[in-house]
């Protein structure tokens, strides 16, 4: 059973949910529980000319008022309690997956101090090392880091986990049917040699990977990994940005938290602040969310 945690209902989680569902529904029906009360919904089940009453809701039992296009204390605590609601079922083995809607980090913080993200909080929650995993139907990239200022990238890659997050990443690969997968470890400087102390970080970290037995290339140009992109079944990108922006070139991606005991997915796009509401948000990364989950769980 797949789980569903609505995100700010403020944004645009809610119109490509609802999209995506429509698309979805015939394999999709009796397969997902959506943590919300279905009265967020109302406005684009009238909008799309569908009904979810076949759906499995799990209320909230939260005030539903507030206003598109802009995080409330109000949206950003229906945000929180429906994370909260799906890892209790997680928990209790009630649901075995999980896809996360697009929140506002910062409103998280009013609950959790230290919220940097879904894959973060899920890593300190349940005390697991997990891999921040961008996937599409072209290429793989891990993020060695994640969300943290670019002036700590080479101090944590210097200090942080890596080997463990890079062999996750290989187990991904190898569960998506590459067997012997071809990898490579992207520069922090996108000119690769202007910055030699940075650059002897990653070539430092390309050895003790080589040493420990994985295949790896690098360090490879940043600004031109698009030329021979195909040459690989994977990216290991040193930072959040540098991933980010090759990804959202190929459309459709998702984002992918792998190493805890469930899989937890979400859409590869923010909250849409400045187009909720309009009914034209893009269901794409969504339906691509769903469908992974589905095919996980056959």
């Amino acid at each position: 059973m797949i789980g569903i945690s609505i995100g700010d209902p403020a944004g645009i989680g809610p119109e490509v949910l609802t999209k995506a569902i429509k698309e979805l529904y015939p394999v999709l029906k009796d397969r997902c529980i959506i943590f919300s009360d279905r009265l967020i919904f109302k406005h684009w089940e009238r909008e799309l000319n569908f009904n979810m009453k076949q759906c499995i809701f799990v209320p909230l039992r939260l005030k539903a008022q507030y206003p598109y296009g802009k995080p409330t204390s109000i949206s950003a605590k229906i945000a929180w309690i429906s994370f909260v609601k799906a890892l209790e079922y997680i928990e209790r083995g009630e649901i075995s997956s999980l896809l996360t809607m697009p929140l506002s980090k910062e409103s998280m913080r009013e609950f959790y101090p230290e919220f940097t993200g879904h894959t973060g909080y899920l890593s300190t929650h349940f005390k697991r090392t997990t891999s921040m995993i961008l996937h599409t139907s072209f290429i793989d990239t891990l993020l060695l880091t994640e969300h943290i200022p670019l002036k700590d990238v080479s101090s944590r890659l210097e200090h942080g986990n890596n080997s463990e997050k890079i062999e996750l990443f290989l187990r991904f690969l190898i569960v998506q049917g590459k067997k012997k997968p071809r990898i490579a470890l992207l520069n922090i400087n996108p000119h690769g040699k202007e910055s030699y102390e940075k650059e002897s970080i990653v070539i430092n970290l390309i050895s003790r990977l080589r040493e420990a037995g994985i295949d790896i290339e690098g360090p490879v140009m940043s600004d031109s990994v698009m030329n021979s992109i195909f040459m690989y079944n994977g990216l290991i990108a040193t930072y959040h940005d540098q991933a980010m922006i090759l990804i959202r070139m190929l459309n459709g991606g998702i984002n992918v938290t792998y190493g805890l005991d469930f899989l937890r997915v979400s859409p590869l796009h923010g909250t849409g602040y400045d187009i909720a509401g309009m009914g034209i948000a893009n269901p794409s990364s969504t339906i691509n969310s769903l469908n992974f989950l589905l095919n996980y769980e056959k």
